[in-house]
């Protein structure tokens, strides 16, 4: 919403003072806050903090810290005139916070995902206000992902008349469309908080960018003492312009508030004109025309940035899943910032907006779950409330893997969802029990045979795909032979590449970039049965990016299931969904063509492209021409050497795209690039700067790993640097930052100063692991965000040392590339104006890169299940469910799991468990058991002392809590097969 002259609404985002730790004392008004910090909003500490294997968020939140964090600021108010109301509007604080304004207590909030207001009024004094806030995120892990920490929204002051429209008081729907005229039904909420009735007039009218009216309406309202009314105005929109993905075309709805001939009230909302059909045997329609929703499921945080993301930062990423041709997002598992909504609605994204992950049982110890009973019905109607008059908005998901999900809970939440907005159907991740109007399968929608035999016994069933596929890749990261994190489950097959794995490079933790790493299928599979299948509605993968949080253990900070990583560098994956979601020609190779060792061994080379064929080309040599089939991507065989791959796409025997990748030399420049070189001083403006190491001829280094330095002067603050690298955890405010792959982000922010900005990076270049000798370069690069004057690196002398030594003023100067023939560390410190500005470092190794031995890829079958030895404590032998995954403890010691549908499940692994005093025999005394599952890794049993009817199991360390759902598992198939 915006504002007219009869309301004002201001932001609060600036100067505020802020003290991590608690502080007792700290809501009252004469509280000495003096020696805080001083900040802007938004504002995340946990991404501030460094990362610990210690820190009570654990894997879910990404082994960062949380805890208890204070705000205050001052509200200059002059005196209010008779009868005006001030709100502060929080758009999000995570998370339990309370709120005071002059001391006086204005509300407790334990989400922290859904915005609130609270009315100042009574409490305030002409002049000086202090408003405070007290965060408590010391019970961690509190979602199941990153969640950030602090007031990481947008912070508002409001003042109205005391006659108003109220906070998230106006729907528009429009209940009905044709290409000559769309009906426009508008309900409007009238508050009065006056002790006496009033009466008032709302004028209606509908208008473009420009301020061309085009449907006007009145009605008129009368407003007992201190309560409220809806004021009701039908509209008829003449040959609106249709809102859709292609053609995101937005309307602006002015509402002006009379009161006996006064305005009271203005307030303008935007809105498009649409609709939308969901079928059980055709699918989606938009304005009454097929669509296939092509979507990804989208995490809050923004990589370096945390939860606090500001709006560019935002649009940079939502520009991008444009560019890939995606049209859907599904907000997992919580709502997002108001201002993603207003991008969606511009940029032309279908949403699903998802209230919560769980419900009543928590799904991480300390999650929403515990307070689900008291608020959900609030949480839910503000999220509806605040979200109904976007156009982008498509569907309300009303949780996500729901645990304790039943059918009458189900059922209470699809009718308040229908009571408050019956325009929109209601869907759940992985919620397919025929309760809400869209079934959305997740995880299990990837088992082949699964939507077609549902959709075979629930024909009338509208059924989409909501969080599949979950593939795994790191950018620039490939292995031949395919890995699956689900090998023992039923799955879609992919082939290995070779026989013998070709790379051995980087960790067990990354994944590999070809489309042969993920759970029960890979991309293709996935899109190929989507685009099949005229019933299903489309598919929503996880996730658009990596996001913090959820690892798969320590170091690991995210999983890798993003097409573009935390930095917002696209992933091969992303040329994948490019070549099958758009029609401007494109053409994509991998892997990378710089290999030293695999000379003369035949590399996999794959192409993706949305022409019909394409030739590929290693230096001047055709490798052959290929046509598009079925698979979704071609492939040739390629003896390694060094030179250019180059593939040519043809449409309609034309050439349409061209696309190259060229073999990288020694690492030996830095390359500095920015999409915003003019930052305005308005505090929130914003620059991308990326960092890549390149060898003299400009070429990405693709496995390049070097630390690079950084130091900027002007007003301009760094919000955080990154590199996309999973298991990287340097601090993001540290002023360094190695590449990853070759590439690196630093995002800054401006302050409300004027002046030039320059930002200088150096670091020490050459080849860290080599022969017998080697040249290293010491380089610095520069580049200008302001003032339009490149840097003069001339100025700058640079001492360095290779005994380790600290360089100083007698170092030796250096004047060209340093000859090494032994392993050493190389320091260097740039000085201008006779004060050091980088000290930097890079470490050299005479001797060949360390290779891994990577077990965990392959397609082989694991070895075969031997049963732990016994005892098997008969009281623990059953079924048993946490929210994640269903087991069973058999007798014979084996363990099974259900499979993703239907009554057949699979054995996973052994068990054991007995102790002199167990707890189900003694309460007094603590008992311990083991499962091993199949894969290998090994879980720690513990059993609580409630009846045997919970067990914590300590998986990946993180603790599981299953709880009982059958005495009697389900029993094992004869010879060791598939149960029934």
């Amino acid at each position: 919403m915006r504002t007219g002259d009869t309301r004002q609404r201001e932001s609060l985002d600036h100067g505020w003072r802020f003290h991590l730790g608690d502080a007792p004392g700290a809501e009252r008004e004469d509280y000495d806050d003096t020696r805080w910090r001083t900040l802007d909003l938004p504002h995340d500490w946990s991404i501030e903090g460094s990362y610990a294997e210690d820190n009570p968020s654990g894997r879910e939140g990404a082994f960062l810290p949380t805890g208890i964090g204070w705000y205050r600021r001052e509200v200059d108010l002059p005196d209010l005139a008779s009868g005006a109301r001030a709100v502060v509007e929080f758009d999000g604080v995570y998370r339990c916070s309370d709120a005071w304004i002059n001391g006086a207590h204005l509300g407790h909030r334990p989400s922290g995902n859904i915005g609130f207001a609270y009315d100042l009024t009574s409490a305030l004094r002409p002049g000086r206000n202090v408003l405070a806030v007290r965060v408590d995120h010391s019970q961690a892990p509190s979602a199941r992902w990153y969640t950030g920490s602090g007031i990481y929204r947008h912070v508002w002051l409001t003042v109205t008349d005391e006659v108003h429209i109220d906070h998230w008081g106006v729907q528009i729907t429009t209940p009905a469309v044709t290409a000559e005229s769309a009906a426009i039904a508008v309900r409007t909420r009238i508050q009065n908080m006056s002790a006496l009735a009033r009466d008032a007039v709302g004028s209606f009218e509908v208008m473009d960018a420009d301020g061309t009216v085009y449907a006007h309406g009145q009605a008129d309202v009368s407003l007992p003492p201190e309560g409220e009314a809806m004021l009701e105005v039908d509209l008829a929109l003449p040959s609106p312009r249709l809102w859709s993905p292609d053609h995101p075309e937005l309307y602006l709805l002015r509402i002006t508030l009379e009161e006996r001939g006064r305005a009271v009230d203005l307030v303008d909302t935007t809105f498009g004109v649409r609709s939308i059909r969901f079928d059980p045997t055709d699918g989606f329609f938009l304005n009454g025309k097929p669509m296939t929703l092509r979507g990804v499921c989208h995490h809050r945080d923004g990589g370096p940035v945390g939860a606090a993301v500001p709006e560019p930062v935002l649009l940079r990423r939502l520009r991008m899943l444009k560019d890939m041709g995606c049209n859907a997002i599904r907000v997992g598992h919580s709502p997002a910032a108001p201002e993603f909504y207003d991008l969606c609605d511009r940029l032309g994204f279908l949403v699903i907006d998802e209230a919560f992950d769980g419900w009543a049982t928590p799904k991480a110890r300390y999650d929403y779950g515990l307070s689900f009973a008291q608020w959900w019905q609030r949480d839910l109607a503000d999220l509806i409330a605040r979200d109904r008059n976007h156009p982008s908005v498509i569907m309300w998901s009303i949780g996500n893997e729901v645990p304790d999900k039943t059918d009458k809970q189900a059922q209470e939440l699809v009718d308040v969802v229908h009571e408050l907005d019956p325009t929109r159907p209601v869907t759940c991740g992985r919620g397919i029990s025929g309760i809400e109007d869209v079934q959305g399968f997740n995880g299990q929608g990837g088992v082949p045979g699964v939507l077609e035999a549902y959709h075979e016994e629930f024909p009338d069933r509208v059924l989409l795909l909501t969080e599949e596929p979950h593939t795994l890749q790191t950018r620039g990261f490939y292995r031949t032979r395919t890995w699956w994190r689900d090998r023992n489950r039923p799955r879609q097959e992919v082939p290995n590449l070779t026989e013998k794995e070709l790379f051995t490079d980087g960790s067990v933790l990354y994944n590999s970039s070809y489309d042969n790493s993920g759970v029960r299928c890979c991309a293709r599979h996935s899109w190929r049965r989507t685009r099949a299948l005229p019933y299903l509605c489309g598919e929503f993968r996880w996730t658009g990016f990596d996001y913090l949080g959820e690892s798969p253990r320590w170091p690991a900070r995210t999983y890798n299931y993003g097409v573009i990583d935390l930095c917002g560098f696209p992933k091969d994956h992303f040329y994948f969904y490019q070549s099958q979601w758009t029609r401007e020609p494109m053409v994509h190779v991998l892997p990378h063509w710089t290999h030293p060792g695999l000379e003369g061994v035949e590399i996999p080379v794959w192409v993706y492209t949305n022409c019909d064929a394409v030739e590929l080309f290693l230096d001047d040599e055709s490798l052959g021409v290929k046509h598009v089939g079925d698979d979704l991507h071609m492939e040739w065989r390629v003896p390694y050497s060094p030179g250019t791959l180059r593939a040519v796409a043809r449409r309609d025997a034309r050439d349409r795209a061209v696309t190259a990748v060229t073999t990288a030399a020694t690492p030996a420049a830095l390359r500095l690039s920015s999409d915003n070189t003019d930052l305005a001083a308005d505090g929130c403006d914003i620059s991308h700067v990326v960092f890549a190491v390149v060898d003299r001829a400009g070429v990405q280094v693709p496995q390049a790993g070097h630390t690079v330095w950084f130091s900027w002067s002007g007003p301009i603050r760094c919000l955080g640097f990154d590199n996309g690298d999973p298991l990287d955890l340097t601090a993001h405010q540290a002023s360094q930052r190695r590449v990853f792959n070759g590439l690196g982000l630093g995002i800054f922010s401006s302050t409300q100063e004027a002046g030039d900005i320059e930002i200088i990076a150096g670091a020490v270049l050459g080849d860290q692991y080599f022969g017998d000798v080697t040249d290293v370069s010491v380089v610095i690069e520069g580049i200008d965000l302001r003032g339009g004057t490149a840097p003069d690196l001339s100025a700058y002398d640079i001492r360095y040392t290779t005994d380790g030594s600290e360089p100083s003023k007698l170092a030796a100067r250096y004047q060209g590339p340093i000859r090494l023939d032994r392993s050493c560390v190389v320091r260097a410190v740039v000085v201008g104006e006779d004060r050091p500005v980088l000290s930097m470092e890079q470490e050299f190794i005479r001797g060949e890169r360390p290779q891994v031995v990577d077990m965990t890829h392959g397609n082989e079958s694991p070895a075969d299940l031997t049963v732990a030895p016994g005892p098997h404590d008969q009281q623990a032998v059953g079924t048993w469910r946490s929210p994640h995954q269903e087991i069973s403890l058999r007798d014979d010691g084996t363990v099974g799991r259900p499979q993703a549908y239907g009554s057949k499940s699979e054995l996973v692994g052994s068990w054991w468990y007995d102790f002199p005093h167990d707890r189900f025999e003694d309460l007094d005394d603590a008992g311990t058991g083991e499962i091993r599952w199949i894969d290998g890794s090994t879980s720690e049993l513990h059993l609580t002392d409630q009846g045997a009817d919970h067990l914590d199991i300590v998986i990946a360390n993180t603790e599981v809590r299953f709880r009982r759902i059958s005495s009697q598992p389900t029993a094992r198939a004869p010879e060791g097969g598939a149960d029934t």
